[in-house]
C-alpha cells in the first residue's frame, strides 16, 4: 500500500487560474476509484504503487488532451511494505498523540 501527496501545475495559455486543472486531474482521480481526499494545496490517494504511478500518468494525458502544453506534477509517495497504512491512519495517530501529550 501507498500513500500520495499529488500537487499539479499544468499551464495552459490565457488561463490564469487553476481551477478548471484542477478540476480535470480530480476526475480522473476520483474515476479511478482509489480512496482520496482534496485539500487546498494537493489530493492524497492512495492504492497500491502501481496504481499511483499510472493515475499520474492518466492525469498528465487528461491535462494535455485538455490543451496545457505543460504539466508540472509534484509527487510525495510513502510506500510502506511492511505493513498496511491508510492514510486516515497516519492522521489518527497525530491526533492521538496530541491527545496524549495534553493529557501529560
Amino acid at each position: 500500500m501507498a500513500i500520495l501527496d499529488l500537487t499539479v501545475s499544468p499551464k495552459k495559455r490565457g488561463v490564469e487560474s487553476f481551477r478548471e486543472s484542477v478540476a480535470i486531474a480530480e476526475e480522473v482521480i476520483r474515476t479511478s476509484g482509489l480512496p482520496n481526499m482534496l485539500t487546498p494545496m494537493s489530493t492524497i490517494i492512495e492504492g497500491e504503487l502501481d496504481e499511483l504511478l499510472d493515475l499520474m500518468k492518466k492525469i498528465d494525458e487528461a491535462l494535455i488532451e485538455a490543451g496545457h502544453y505543460r504539466v508540472y506534477i509534484i509527487a510525495k509517495i510513502d510506500h510502506r511494505v511492511d505493513k498496511t497504512v491508510r492514510m486516515m491512519d497516519k492522521v489518527e495517530a497525530v491526533e492521538a498523540e496530541i491527545r496524549q501529550r495534553e493529557g501529560s
